[in-house]
């Protein structure tokens, strides 16, 4: 699927939301128009932002979380213009800031990090699908931990920050709905009666109950 490899169209003309361009024919499948600097530079360009994730990957697993955050975060400024929304890039390196936030104690960017990957990954998979459940799942968590002041709050500007920012009670209905959207997914892959499944009922319990998260 284009989606998955291909580039957004840059031609002015070309509004259309699902246009894609395609790595291989370098054509936009809505106008329709060859990519104008052909497909050897779109495959140039793929190739600089897949060496960029496999660095931020790399520095992960070395542990070097801040390095690896700031690689990532770059790739997605210098090339969430380029590549489709989809893509596959983009949403590796929006998975891997999900849990690098996370790990990092930026529950705020984390949760947006995380948004935007299950929008990747509603727009490409089915919509029952095992990994699209699992990251509702650490979404909801995200939220619940920031509900009991476990991620770190924005700062810059406290005043307007405070008006902006949700109630505890509005964070936990937020990472209950997202509790139930796991559990919609998981009773259809998996059945009620799987261990998962009933390990998110007890999340979810324990989050509308108002303990603390784990």
């Amino acid at each position: 699927d284009a989606r998955l490899t291909g580039f957004r169209c840059a031609r002015a003309a070309c509004h259309s939301p699902a246009a894609v361009v395609s790595l291989e024919s370098g054509t936009c499948s809505s106008c329709t128009k060859p990519y104008s600097r052909g497909s050897n530079h779109l495959r140039q360009v793929y190739l600089q932002a897949a060496e960029r994730l496999q660095s931020g990957e790399t520095a992960y697993k070395q542990g070097r979380h801040g390095n690896a955050r700031d690689i990532l975060e770059s790739l997605l400024q210098d090339f969430g213009s380029v590549l489709y929304r989809s893509h596959l890039v983009i949403y590796s390196s929006l998975h891997h800031l999900t849990s690098l936030c996370v790990e990092l104690g930026d529950g705020l960017a984390a949760g947006n990090y995380c948004r935007r990957a299950i929008s990747c990954l509603e727009e490409m998979f089915p919509r029952y699908h095992t990994e699209t459940a699992m990251m509702h799942r650490e979404l909801a968590h995200i939220e619940w931990r920031l509900a009991t002041g476990r991620g770190k709050q924005d700062t810059t500007n406290k005043t307007a920050a405070s008006q902006r920012k949700p109630s505890s009670e509005a964070r936990r209905s937020r990472a209950v709905a997202e509790f139930n959207k796991a559990l919609e997914i998981v009773e259809v892959c998996y059945g009620p009666e799987r261990d998962i499944y009933q390990q998110l009922l007890k999340a979810k319990a324990a989050c509308a109950d108002g303990n603390d998260a784990p």
